[in-house]
């Protein structure tokens, strides 16, 4: 071999080696693109056909996720449909035992068929077939709303279930139903494909994929009387609510709630990890920096302790505060709630001071009479200027002992009174995010009341005022709860 073969076969080893190594550019745009759906077999809409196999080919490689829970056929049959993907294939089975006669089916495969690499959903259409001469072709159609809020269910998950109309009322407790669909993201939903019957119609938003109403987490939604797809046409509105009784929480707190005092710990902020193989306790304040003020001016003081505080010895606590370098002693009560381990502290808390709690030894005993250590805790309350003033104007026809004004921080009440003026102010409000409503108290117990799917009684209207209101600390905020038309 020459010394130019010798370079030759040299540099052909090096690009060989380099070829073996390539790397396959990165970045680009991702792709948002669902996958395509090119064709279906057999076709749609097929007459005096028993449809045993689906098979679905798209434009690129998918994946199936949640068959289980996102496959839907209706009827519903007996035993669930399977479904199953290669390449770009999605094939769905359904065995020919399951199939009634002279029967329209409806087959949707919800929001599981994904492509394989960006999980892009295809956009899920209904199949339809019909095992004998006809189609069923009538529909109900409507929108869900959640009923503790008054605004429509978003979730996009909601079931909406038809049950025969001589099936017993409360059948969603314990069978899965004839017919089934679930909400878009705006709450409303269509059930197609109906034959001329009269059903019950319920909605559920359930935490599993049972079909049927049977946990106490659980929102369940129930129309009165039964409906008629043929006759019924109007939209059909279900609100659904959790039948927890809300209304006992909602009356411990009533009285601090109609005072406009925040009456409970913000959420996020519960008990902390104590160690209950010894007697002790923890004040929920900062005491870090006595000169930042952090502690709040509309909330008692929270102390929780690791076992059950048996005796509480008031005359062993003190609460004073500095006022122009001279420390006055302060009048308080407290409570302690039913699980003996959560103690709060009531005061007539003044704005920007320094407060200092002692705690002497034995202010409380556990039930071995094990005495809680001393402590000492000094902290700065907050000032006006830290807080936010909401003013809430409320039409004439609304004043009337039949309507109850709620606001809300999040999840949490912060107020609740009969609709007695039509001025309220809302002083002493935490920065952040509130929502208005307005009750219809239709028993008059001055709380909102939910619903009972065993006693058919539907949860009392919630009527909201449709935008969130972001209180500022310093701010003052002023709003029409029905703004006047121009």
């Amino acid at each position: 071999m020459t010394v130019k073969n010798g370079l030759i076969c040299v540099a052909l080893g090096v690009l060989i080696a380099g070829c073996a190594n390539i790397i396959p550019p990165t970045g680009g745009k991702m792709d948002k693109t669902p996958p395509q759906l090119i064709s279906v077999s057999p076709s749609d809409s097929l007459l005096n056909t028993r449809v045993t196999r689906i098979t679905m080919r798209f434009d690129e490689y998918v994946t199936v996720a949640e068959a289980a829970k996102e496959l839907r056929v209706s009827p519903t049959l007996r035993s669930n449909a399977s479904m199953s993907y290669s390449g770009k294939t999605v094939t769905i089975k359904i065995p020919d035992s399951l199939l009634e006669n002279n029967t329209t089916y409806t087959v949707n495969p919800g929001k599981s068929i994904r492509d394989m690499h960006e999980s892009n959903i295809y956009p899920a259409k209904n199949f339809i077939f019909s095992t004998g001469a006809w189609f069923d072709s009538l529909q109900i159609k409507g929108s869900v709303e959640v009923a503790s809020t008054g605004r429509k269910d978003s979730s996009g998950s909601t079931k909406i279930m038809l049950y025969a109309a001589t099936d017993s009322f409360t059948s969603v407790l314990k069978q899965k139903p004839l017919y089934t669909t679930v909400t878009d993201s705006k709450g409303d939903f269509s059930l197609v494909g109906l034959p001329s019957k009269s059903f019950h119609i319920y909605a559920l938003s359930e935490t599993d994929n049972s079909m049927v109403f049977d946990k106490d987490e659980e929102l369940i939604g129930f129309y009165d009387a039964t409906v008629h797809p043929a006759t019924d046409t109007a939209p059909v509105l279900l609100r659904i609510f959790r039948e927890e009784p809300d209304s006992t929480r909602l009356k411990a707190d009533k009285a601090q709630l109609q005072s406009g005092r925040i009456s409970k710990t913000p959420a996020g902020s519960g008990a902390p990890a104590l160690d209950t193989k010894i007697f002790e306790y923890r004040v929920q304040t900062d005491t870090g920096k006595t000169d930042k003020r952090t502690f709040e001016i509309n909330r008692p003081l929270t102390i929780y302790f690791s076992r059950k505080a048996d005796s509480i010895f008031v005359n062993r606590i003190a609460l004073s505060s500095d006022s122009s370098d001279i420390e006055l002693e302060q009048q308080f009560e407290y409570t302690l709630d039913s699980s003996k381990k959560k103690m709060e502290i009531i005061s007539n808390w003044q704005q920007d001071r320094v407060y200092t709690l002692r705690l002497l030894k034995g202010f409380a005993k556990d039930s071995s009479l094990t005495d809680a250590m001393p402590s000492k805790w000094r902290f700065h309350s907050k000032k006006d200027e830290d807080y936010g003033t909401l003013e809430i104007r409320v039409p004439e026809k609304y004043r009337s002992p039949g309507y109850l004004i709620s606001v809300k921080k999040g999840d949490d009440s912060v107020f609740l009174k009969p609709v007695d003026t039509t001025v309220f102010r809302l002083n002493l409000l935490d920065p952040g995010s509130y929502s208005v409503y307005i009750i219809r108290d239709t028993n008059k117990d001055a709380i909102w009341t939910t619903g009972s799917l065993k006693s058919k009684r539907q949860p009392e209207q919630v009527i909201p005022y449709p935008e969130i209101i972001m209180v500022k600390e310093g701010w003052e905020h002023r709003i029409d709860f029905e703004p006047k038309k121009k």
